[in-house]
């Protein structure tokens, strides 16, 4: 062969195996390939081509791995080429089944194909690439996926119709199913562009790029509407639903058109159901239930004309789901009843999701029109399905039979936990089933949350809970009024926990943090999770495993203690116990679960554990949480004070101290000191400024403050976003890693700014501060990284800096030294990168605007930096709930410290002393000036004597030693002189 050049011996010694190989079937055993042009060694290789699908693909495997270690190949030679085709069609066809060997064929195929062409760009090439990002994320390893697919994305127009839009439909995929929403739709619409300059273009359509890639569209549209659908855009799903189905019509045809156009109609089906729990009018609710029903009535008829008879079963249990929501019991029960013969007749009614989801559907309905004996068989049969055995009525399948279909767990448990509870007034059986049920549940939320499924799985799994977490808290407290049991009243704080512990998985972000974990403890990771997806029973059996999974989850309490909480910490059996060991004698918690149409109130404290409820809609709430926010500085647009917003304030702040504070204090003496566990709205809220009574006539709020009437004027308060959070921040740590106790930092900003405007009172605020507390340190620079230097050497930190919240809670941010007009974005230090951050100050005191809110998530409270800072692992917060005037910080915050410092007082004591001085003195009493400065966390007092280096013991040890120096040189001359 003319081209040929032989590079070194290994080379030559390679390149004659694998012709060996290649003709070792042929017929003619005397053929000589050495002498052979390249047009005969093709000629040839046609010959006996068929001879090569009788080699075992174990066999082509094992040439594989010989291929794959060579660091040289010769090029140029066609039988490369043929062989790469060959491999790269072996490949395609194990990306549904052994994805190993589809990695080796398509990673030779690859290899060949580049060296045949070299530096020429060849579309070949780009297939090989995009095939192994496939076969990449298949494997769920989406990150290794991710950098095939885009070193497709080459600036290149002969290649953007193929296979750019199919690389980029992938890595939408794979970005999607990471949970990074943002990337996700920038890869989309950059796919979905290219798609639209094709179809301008006649061209383009008639071209065999388009014929290659015209499939890959339907793809690339179903992942733009679950990406939406993930990050709650419903209706900009919809769009892309809607255009989708335009572009299916208009230029494609046949069998793969009317599956296409179904499954986009399912999918649109399933964004208007989504968004029907999800809007606040009633009206608008049912308009998009009845919408969701005709999307799922045009699917089934599409499945049903090209006969695919599974689409067809999952349309009809969707449907069902749909009617339930509309109370339409008896249509139901017909739709799903026609759905289970189906699956009767096409699957046997074997155990599978749509099987499962059918009955416990069928059983709901069936309840809820009043056949309830008859809705227990469907409970009791669906439960069969997943345990494959005959469970009696009253039965609980053991979590280990769900494998992992978490969610069809989620779903009968609570299914049977609400259907026993409707039947319990019937028998009592029914009620102690039903807290079995509930039981169940809640012990698998927790075997979910430390489980090792993939970071999306749980935020889906997350986002179905929520069906059941409310009505688990509610069922369970109207168990307790119904029985008296104490049980139910613990079980109900358990739920309300779950709502909590399980649900901030989603603040999180889990994508942002896990690439910046350890390499090590990533890689650990990512093999535990590939061996659920491959093998849930050994992940529950296997001694082995177990062992792996225990070492990983203690290296990250001690290594990544944040990710860990975020990913992996549960909730205790009995979480109130476990609160009440943890407040002072003088404390009392009060904790808040929002309902639909009521509040339920849980308070504790060392003698006392009570729960009550208030009747009120979650909407009326909101309202007047919104009404107190607006109104907390009743100056007007001209600067003036309005009568009519300081009424409002006054009036709204009255009214929701007797929601939530006024009924307690009718029934149990609560205790000075107050913990207050918000959910919902009411993180919003600072019950510092709740007017105490109601009685007084005044809508002056200096007449209240005047009169003692806030409340804050007669408790000590702190906040937590949770019990099991403030468990953690109570949790005792090594304070012998801090060599210096308080830092003071203060960030430059110019007063030419427009967008981080100088602070008129930080020099006031932090020299009262450094009075107030000598022994404190005033950072020279306060730069992004000297904060990051002051945490490890300081127990206390203080930071009086701008805040912003973004309405992505990843992008609020905290910014530090600014030396220009122009915002320096290398000096925020954002929401994000807290997570990755391990901290273990006692205190972080942040006098910067709207650090503890974010974005507010249903059945969590918000997104926010303060949250960030906790989940990093400081053990309390001082922090802002709007936009404080810094005029009131600069007076409030030194006298705290003084108090918490020189006096010893408890955090919550301090801050509150120092609250009511500033209100005695009546400069400025609006809540906008002192209320929205909240503590949040540990409230224990300052210990000096765990504080730094102890100086008086190092200068006890040093006179030790010069005595013992002076005592040996005594000792050692008198020995010289005898």
């Amino acid at each position: 062969m003319n081209t040929r050049r032989i590079l070194s011996t290994n080379c030559w010694s390679w390149y004659l195996g694998l012709h060996v190989f290649v003709f070792s079937q042929c017929t003619d055993p005397n053929f000589n390939y050495k002498e052979i042009s390249d047009d005969s060694c093709q000629k040839k290789l046609k010959e006996y081509n068929l001879k090569l699908n009788e080699i075992s693909d174990t066999v082509l495997v094992t040439i594989l791995d010989t291929i794959s270690s060579m660091d040289c190949i010769e090029t140029l030679d066609s039988v490369y080429l043929m062989l790469a085709n060959r491999f790269h069609s072996k490949g395609n066809n194990y990306l549904s089944g052994n994805l190993t060997w589809a990695l080796k064929f398509h990673r030779v195929s690859l290899k060949l194909r580049k060296l045949y062409y070299g530096d020429t760009l060849h579309v070949d090439v780009l297939r090989s690439w995009s095939n192994m990002g496939t076969a990449y994320m298949y494997d769920g390893n989406y990150y290794q996926a991710l950098k095939y697919f885009d070193s497709v994305n080459i600036n290149d127009n002969r290649f953007e119709v193929f296979p750019q839009i199919y690389n980029r439909s992938k890595a939408s995929e794979c970005f999607r199913i990471i949970g990074d929403y943002r990337q996700s739709i920038f890869q989309f619409e950059k796919a979905l562009n290219t798609v639209f300059n094709c179809i301008r273009s006649h061209d383009c359509l008639s071209s065999e790029n388009w014929k290659k890639t015209s499939w890959v569209v339907q793809d690339l549209i179903a992942n733009g509407c679950l990406t939406y659908q993930a990050s709650r855009e419903y209706h900009k799903g919809l769009e892309i639903g809607s255009l989708g189905l335009d572009i299916t019509k208009s230029h494609n045809s046949g069998v793969d058109s009317i599956k296409s156009l179904a499954r986009i109609k399912m999918i649109m089906g399933n964004l208007w159901l989504d968004s029907a729990n999800c809007v606040s009018s009633k009206n608008s609710s049912l308009q998009a239930y009845r919408n969701s029903l005709d999307f799922y009535d045009l699917a089934w008829r599409d499945f049903n004309k090209i006969q695919d008879t599974a689409s067809m079963i999952t349309a009809v249990r969707n449907k069902g789901a749909t009617l339930f929501y509309l109370r339409q019991y008896d249509k139901a029960i017909t739709t799903l009843k026609q759905g289970i013969y189906l699956n009767q007749i096409f699957r046997k009614n074997k155990k599978n999701e749509d099987a499962i989801a059918l009955y416990i559907n069928l059983g709901s309905n069936l309840i809820q029109a009043g056949a309830k004996s008859e809705g227990l068989e469907n409970y009791k049969y669906a439960a069969s399905l997943v345990t494959g055995q005959n469970l009696e009525i009253g039965q609980i399948p053991n979590l280990e039979s769900f494998g992992d279909s978490y969610d069809l767990g989620l779903y009968l448990l609570g299914s049977l936990g609400r259907a026993h509870l409707l039947l319990a007034d019937s028998s009592r059986s029914h009620g102690h089933y039903s807290q079995m049920a509930y039981d169940s549940l809640a012990r698998l939320m927790n075997l979910i949350r430390a489980g090792y499924i993939s970071d999306q799985a749980k935020l889906a799994l997350a986002a179905k809970s929520r069906i059941w977490i409310p009505d688990a808290v509610w069922d369970m407290t109207k168990l307790f009024f119904k029985t008296g049991n104490e049980f139910f009243k613990k079980q109900a704080f358990h739920f309300a926990e779950h709502a909590k512990a399980f649900l901030l998985l989603e603040a999180a972000r889990l994508q942002n943090s896990k690439q910046l974990l350890p390499d090590d403890l990533y890689r650990l990771e990512l093999e535990l999770n590939q061996i659920q997806l491959e093998d849930n029973e050994n992940i529950l059996k296997g001694e082995i495993i177990q062992g792996k999974q225990r070492r990983f989850i203690e290296r990250l309490k001690s290594e990544a203690h944040a990710y860990y909480a975020l990913k992996y910490q549960g909730v205790t059996e009995d979480p109130a116990r476990d609160m009440i060991k943890l407040l002072d004698s003088d404390q009392s918690m009060i904790k808040y679960f929002i309902h639909d149409s009521a509040l339920i109130i849980f308070a504790i404290q060392k003698d006392a554990f009570f729960l009550d409820t208030v009747q009120i809609l979650k909407s009326h709430l909101y309202s007047k949480v919104s009404g107190f926010r607006k109104n907390i500085n009743p100056v007007n647009e001209l600067g003036l004070i309005s009568e009519e917003y300081e009424k409002e304030f006054c009036s709204e702040s009255k009214e929701l101290y007797s929601l939530l504070i006024g009924k307690i204090r009718n029934k149990i003496q609560l205790n000075k000191r107050l913990v207050i566990i918000p959910d919902g709205v009411l993180s919003n809220l600072s019950f510092d400024a709740l007017i105490i009574t109601r009685d007084s006539v005044s809508e002056k709020v200096i007449d209240h403050v005047k009169a003692q009437n806030f409340l804050i004027q007669h408790f000590d308060i702190s906040y937590s976003f949770s019990a099991s959070m403030l468990e953690l921040m109570n949790a005792p740590t090594n304070l012998n890693r801090f060599s210096k106790s308080f830092a003071l930092i203060a960030p430059e900003f110019q007063k030419t700014s427009e967008y981080l405007s100088h602070m008129k009172y930080q020099k006031e605020e932090i020299n009262e501060i450094y009075r107030a507390v000598p022994a404190s340190t005033m950072l020279k620079s306060s730069t992004k990284q000297d904060f990051l230097n002051a945490k490890e050497q300081f127990r206390f930190l203080h930071i009086s800096a701008h805040g912003f919240e973004a309405s992505d809670p990843n992008e609020s941010f905290i910014s530090f030294d600014q030396k220009s007009d122009t915002p320096d974005s290398n000096q925020f230090l954002f929401l994000k990168e807290l997570y990755h951050i391990p901290m273990h100050q006692e205190l972080i005191s942040l006098t910067a605007c709207e650090t503890a809110l974010g974005t507010l998530h249903e059945g969590e409270g918000n997104l926010s930096l303060a949250r960030g800072f906790t989940y990093a692992g400081v053990k309390a917060l001082i922090t802002t709930l709007w936009k404080i005037q810094t005029q009131g910080a600069s007076k409030i915050i030194p006298g705290f410290y003084k108090k918490f410092f020189n006096e010893g007082k408890p955090k919550d004591v301090a801050l509150a002393e120092s609250k009511r001085e500033y209100l005695n003195a009546g400069k400025a009493v609006y809540p906008d000036e002192w209320a929205g400065l909240i503590l949040i966390g540990n409230t224990q007092a300052y210990s000096p004597a765990n504080d730094g280096p102890n100086y008086l013991l190092m200068v006890l040890v040093s006179i030790l030693i010069l005595m013992l120096g002076i005592w040996i040189s005594k000792y050692k001359f008198q020995n010289r002189k005898l």
